[in-house]
């Protein structure tokens, strides 16, 4: 509630220590993520119904939604990108999270070639029942756990970080291919380099997958 001139009519000067208000120390948080080592090994232990996908998760960060959300048209002729376009939750598809979340991720030479395999002859979902429907998370996750998983998902996308920063990968290009909006000028101003397909192709191939694929 403002006045004419915009100025706040009933300020509030909030007391956190009266109500008890926790302090957060983002040092302390539970942040689960996994190594390489663990990555090789679910996807030697997980069924291989969910082997692909399980690699796909660790390679490019995708939310759990995105990749279930994956079709035929969203990769590109030779495997190398993927256009994020949708997620799929409960079963059905929605809009990505955030507009950031709607984006082309980069995939490294060594793992497109798997990918391109995987989708050859197929339509519409990459990870879908034999009635069309995609996948249930319900089911990946029981699959993870059954394998030896110790944590979810999103594991996947702190790892893929992990490996993009050892890699010294600019910090734009994490931000494009993980979903995740700038938080400076300079990123703002950087927007035309995700046109910069060689720029692109030129560090995902540098950084690789961080694990093996020959397991």
């Amino acid at each position: 509630c403002v006045s004419k001139d915009g100025y706040q009519l009933f300020p509030r000067a909030w007391n956190h220590d009266f109500i008890g208000l926790p302090i957060i120390d983002k040092s302390k948080q539970h942040r689960p993520t996994i190594t390489k080592a663990e990555v090789e090994e679910l996807l030697t232990s997980i069924h291989p119904r969910y082997c692909i996908l399980v690699a796909l998760l660790a390679v490019t960060g995708l939310r759990i939604g995105e990749g279930l959300g994956l079709k035929t048209e969203d990769v590109g002729p030779d495997g190398r990108t993927l256009a994020v376009r949708r997620s799929v939750w409960h079963l059905g598809e929605q809009t990505p999270k955030t507009p950031n979340a709607v984006r082309t991720v980069d995939v490294p030479q060594e793992f497109a070639e798997i990918l391109s395999a995987y989708t050859s002859g197929k339509n519409g979902l990459l990870f879908q029942t034999r009635t069309g429907k995609p996948w249930s998370q319900r089911n990946v996750l029981r699959a993870l756990y059954n394998a030896g998983a110790q944590t979810g998902f999103h594991c996947f996308r702190r790892f893929r970080d992990e490996i993009l920063r050892s890699g010294d990968t600019p910090k734009d290009l994490i931000n494009q291919w993980l979903g995740w909006a700038g938080t400076d000028m300079s990123d703002l101003y950087g927007e035309g380099l995700k046109k910069n397909e060689a720029r692109r192709r030129q560090w995902i191939d540098k950084v690789g997958v961080g694990f093996s694929l020959n397991r």
